[in-house]
Order: C-alpha cells, then structure tokens, then sequence
C-alpha cells in the first residue's frame, strides 16, 4: 500500500492536480469527492481563473463517468464562486455540493471511490485555486500533500506509480510503503473509509 508526500516547487507542476487527474483517468472509480477551503471560478467567465477548466480535469470526469461530491469554503466571500463552480461542471456530470453552515471548512481532501469504496485519497495543502490546482497562473504556493491508494487496483496502481515515480521529481516526491502492521493494523482503506465518515458527520448540510 503507497504512499507518496509530495512538495511543489515550480510554477510549471501541480503534483496536486496531475494525482487528481491521473487517479480520475484510471478508470477506477466512479465517485470523487472533493473537499477545498477555496474552489476559484471566476464569475460568468470574466477573464479569470476557472479551476473547473483546469486542462485534463473536467474531460477525466466526463469520459470517467465520475459523480462529484463536494464539500467547502472557508468563508462566505468565496461563496458565490463555489457556487459558480458548481454551476459549471453540474451541467455536464452528477455533482452535489455540501457546507458547513457559517462557511468554515478548511480541509483540502480529494477521494475517489467506486460504489462507495474508497480507493485512493489526497491529504495536504492544496486548494482548488490557481496556485495549487492550476499550472497557468502568474505565481504558484509552495503546497504539500499526501496520497495514499489501494495497490490492488491494478491500473490504478500503475498509473499512480507511474506519475509519482519520476527521477525528475526525486527532490519533490517521497515514495514510500504504509505498512497496516506498524499502524495499528488499520489499512489505507480503512483510514479512507473513516475520513469519509468524519466528512459526512461533521456537520455539512446540502449547498446544491
């Protein structure tokens, strides 16, 4: 069972949303959920970022069949573009939006499951922004994150494998096994499955 801590440190790589993309592609799983302090869409267009547009995500969603859940915003001032982009991708694939009443989530969590089944999971820093999720933007975050994934899943495990198994990013991925035996016995899925229970009892209510 993998897992791999990995550090962006260039404008031209989001780690965070080639894993996301990557996972999507496999052919997996067929429901994610995405979890984001900021989801950055801007309004009607405008000329601004869209994370929605982000290249290569919403085409993994549609020729995936991936139903969408998510779960945000850290404040009300970001309200209006979650929405927006809720409105973007609802039109063209299965989506449901939750929040916590006062707009306080901060939690940056992406799952893929199939029928319920938690398969892989990513846990850091990365929001739904241009300099986390996008590769297009003027600046970048330095951002740290976590992905943990079933390698029972066969093309699951070679495409993840394959992505954070570069020499290229021998300075920015750490690649390493999770060993249920020296974590209590408790398995990656079953840490998936636990945090998803966390999620959906720690009190969010349906946005949309």
């Amino acid at each position: 069972m993998p897992i791999a801590i990995t550090l962006r440190t260039t404008l031209a790589i989001s780690h965070f949303r080639d894993a996301i993309v990557t996972a999507l592609n496999s052919g997996a799983g067929s429901e994610a959920l995405i979890c984001s302090g900021f989801f950055q869409e801007s309004i009607g267009g405008g000329g601004g970022y869209q994370a929605s547009l982000e290249p290569g995500f919403e085409k993994a969603l549609t020729a995936n069949n991936i139903a969408v859940d998510i779960v945000g915003v850290y404040n009300g001032i970001w309200k209006s573009q979650y929405e927006e982009f809720f409105d973007n991708l609802s039109a063209k694939i299965p989506m449901t939006a939750w929040y916590i009443p006062g707009f306080k989530w901060h939690a940056k969590i992406f799952i893929l499951s199939k029928d319920g089944v938690p398969l892989l999971g990513i846990i850091g820093s990365s929001n739904m922004t241009s300099r986390a999720f996008g590769v297009g933007a003027a600046n970048f975050n330095y951002e740290c994150d976590m992905i943990l994934w079933d390698s029972s899943i066969a093309k699951l495990h070679r495409d993840m494998s394959a992505l954070v198994r570069q020499e290229r990013f021998a300075s920015q991925i750490i690649y390493t096994e999770y060993k249920p035996n020296l974590n209590f016995g408790i398995t990656i899925r079953q840490r998936l499955e636990d945090l998803l229970d966390k999620i959906a009892s720690s009190g969010v209510v349906l946005f949309k």
